[in-house]
């Protein structure tokens, strides 16, 4: 070994414990860089117990080692929980592409939520991968179970579209969708243009974290029903 490559190594090393004095104990996100440019991004769910990991350079494979060796800057992102340092480390992956990071660009890593505005009835559904299309991404979600559930809750509240193309042109009579009171029919007008529109525009602003919007729309809507006695539409399980 060269001295100038064991002194690479060293001043590695020496960064890894100089940071375990300001690492947080919390789940987050860790960034070894070099000048200007990212080397690698990692999460943890303790971060001063994972970065402490690396002191035991000769464990790691090549590709580490020369990422310690060529690390001259050491960065920490407390998150709230293991869950947001995912979806944070991915983000940062993708944004920057950390040169020792094996998943660079991994787009189908996670769900997101996907709005096409680009005919006149728009339509809502999970995608993965590349963002191709135009129109209002949100997430990552960091799990199915969790972009099921706010999907669900879109469904209920907007009542938009989640069929493809082919099937909304096709329509002559309402789907299912709309006998469970999840869509309004728009592929046979059961409702308007402008009001469609509306209720897209709505659900834009709920998942932007404007909801404040569907809880008022739900209350006036028990509202509603408890004033034309219609008590079973008015309950908070068929508003949810």
């Amino acid at each position: 070994m060269t001295i100038k490559k064991e002194n690479k190594i060293n001043r590695g090393i020496s960064l890894i414990r100089r940071s375990l004095d300001s690492c947080p104990r919390s789940s987050g996100v860790y960034i070894f860089k070099n000048d200007e440019d990212y080397l690698y991004v990692g999460k943890a769910k303790n971060l001063l117990n994972r970065v402490r990991s690396y002191l035991g350079f000769n464990a790691h494979s090549r590709r580490i080692k020369k990422m310690i060796s060529c690390a001259t800057e050491l960065k920490f992102i407390k998150t709230y929980t293991e869950s947001d340092a995912l979806l944070l480390e991915d983000n940062l992956i993708k944004q920057h592409k950390p040169t020792y990071n094996v998943r660079l660009v991994d787009d189908k890593s996670f769900p997101y939520i996907f709005i096409n505005k680009t005919n006149g009835w728009s339509k809502i559904q999970v995608v993965r991968g590349k963002k191709r299309k135009k129109g209002f991404y949100f997430g990552p979600f960091s799990s199915p179970s969790a972009v099921r559930n706010v999907m669900s809750t879109i469904e209920k509240g907007f009542l938009l579209r989640n069929c493809n193309d082919n099937f909304f042109n096709n329509r002559q009579r309402p789907c299912m969708q709309y006998q469970i009171k999840r869509c309004t029919a728009p592929c046979v007008e059961y409702i308007g243009n402008n009001e469609y529109e509306k209720l897209t525009k709505d659900a834009i602003s709920f998942l932007k974290g404007n909801d404040k919007i569907i809880k008022d729309s739900l209350i006036k809507n028990m509202y509603k029903h408890s004033n034309n006695q219609n008590f079973e539409e008015a309950s908070p399980e068929k508003n949810e």
